[in-house]
């Protein structure tokens, strides 16, 4: 277990808005559930089937949203929030990065794309001239997601 120490000084306000910062930070990373299965214990999609049969479903996106790296989920909960769309210079000011570090934090989705059991399927977003727009089913898991997450970081408080 790493233990790090931490010093900080100011007002009693400055040091609880800094420590409310830091436990919401620390609930957004909270893990999947002990229960949620690892993408290699997916059922894999049978490229012989028509496009429709090898779609997405929530456990396949849950799993795949809870292996990508923290920032890649920031980006998903953005992209999902912009149903219309979302531009790559718009998606990089949001998470403090140019274009470039927005393809970057996409390689983490991009490699459990390639994992066995979704592998094949459909990218979960399109680019368009608007920027990225996520599918409907992605952006009602995630939705859902953010939710249980939301509920967590209320009743932990």
């Amino acid at each position: 277990m790493i233990t790090v120490g931490i010093t900080l000084g100011g007002s009693l306000e400055e040091l609880t808005s800094v420590l409310e910062w830091i436990s919401a930070r620390q609930k957004e990373q909270i893990m999947p559930k002990k229960d949620q299965p690892i993408l290699s214990e997916i059922e894999p999609a049978k490229s012989d089937q028509p496009e429709e049969a090898t779609d997405w479903t929530e456990q396949k996106i849950s799993s795949v949203y809870w292996n990508v790296s923290y920032d890649c989920r920031r980006l998903l909960k953005i992209v999902a929030n912009n149903e219309a769309g979302i531009s790559t210079f718009s998606l990089g000011k949001m998470l403090g990065v140019d274009e470039h570090g927005v393809g970057g934090i996409l390689s983490s989705l991009g490699r459990q794309l390639n994992q066995p059991g979704v592998q094949g399927l459909r990218y979960p977003m399109d680019y368009t001239k608007d920027g990225y727009r996520m599918k409907p089913i992605w952006r009602d898991v995630i939705a859902k997601i953010v939710k249980e997450q939301e509920t967590i970081v209320k009743s932990d408080s």
